[in-house]
């Protein structure tokens, strides 16, 4: 999982319900991958045909990610010029992005793109999808920003879900340059294209709460939580959302399903602490009973 520290309000946060203030610090909101996913096979040949170099090497990615980061390695030091050179760093960028190694996915990116023909920008949106997460990973929300658009042309052969997903990096790209009005624009279509997308209106209720839009930010993390109850993410967010409107006892509750449904996530960490802030007993999350074998 991809974590992008993005959007959220930093500072000291007292009400009229919280005699003691609590420290809202930075959150992640998560980047799911799930382009990455997505594009692991992207433009690799259709079945029947025999799979190219490429849809092998991407395959080799999946399936393990060390070796085929090696391999990938391998095909791009070979691979020095023409339209090879482009598939092979396409690979190897996809592995260094898998391996979490952003930064240094950049530039075998950049030398993919830089090798694709001219005018087929639309049939190769997924990579450029993929890499601006790099990009955005990398913290270069400029480069990032311009590959989003060049994946969302009109001739883009995303499906509606990826582009939700795009829109919902541009949106955070936008923040990062300042420029939030455009970010809700980005989201508002990201809401369009993917009505159901947990992530789109974690992000929106994330950003109407930096706003001070409280009534807003509350819909939207309600329809977050609808469609992904247990993810630790919402649930951090809808607490802080619920502390800053004075209502404590729901905070609590938030904060301890993320204890609940995920003790070990780093959203765990980050709830425990909170609770810690607003005084009273963290309930242990209890493991779940073993189930009975027939004899």
């Amino acid at each position: 999982m991809l974590l992008l520290p993005l959007l959220l309000m930093v500072g000291s946060l007292t009400d009229p319900g919280n005699p003691a203030p609590v420290s809202i610090k930075p959150l992640p909101i998560p980047r799911r991958g799930t382009v990455l996913r997505r594009t692991d096979t992207a433009n690799a040949p259709p079945a029947p045909v025999a799979r190219d170099r490429l849809g092998i090497c991407l395959s080799a990615v999946k399936d393990d990610p060390m070796t085929g980061l090696a391999s990938a390695r391998a095909w791009a030091a070979s691979a020095t010029a023409g339209t090879e050179a482009g598939r092979a760093n396409q690979c190897l960028g996809t592995a260094q992005a898998r391996a979490g190694h952003y930064a240094e996915a950049l530039p075998a990116f950049t030398r993919a793109i830089a090798a694709l023909p001219a005018g087929e920008e639309g049939r190769h949106a997924a990579l450029y999808a993929l890499a601006a997460q790099s990009a955005l990973a990398s913290g270069d929300a400029t480069r990032a920003l311009g590959w989003l658009q060049t994946a969302l042309l009109p001739s883009s052969v995303l499906d509606a879900d990826a582009k939700a997903e795009a829109q919902c990096d541009r949106a955070r790209a936008l923040v990062t340059l300042g420029r939030p009005e455009e970010a809700r624009t980005a989201l508002a279509e990201a809401h369009r294209l993917a009505p159901e997308s947990a992530e789109s209106w974690l992000l929106s209720a994330t950003l109407a709460r930096r706003d001070k839009n409280l009534v807003l930010a509350q819909h939207d993390i309600e329809l977050a939580a609808q469609y992904a109850r247990l993810d630790p993410a919402v649930g951090l967010e809808a607490g802080v959302i619920a502390v800053l409107a004075g209502r404590d006892d729901a905070a609590r509750k938030s904060w301890q399903s993320v204890l609940t449904a995920a003790p070990d996530s780093a959203e765990a960490v980050t709830a425990k602490g909170y609770l810690a802030q607003l005084g009273g007993t963290i309930a242990t999350p209890q493991p779940a009973p073993a189930k009975a074998t027939g004899r």
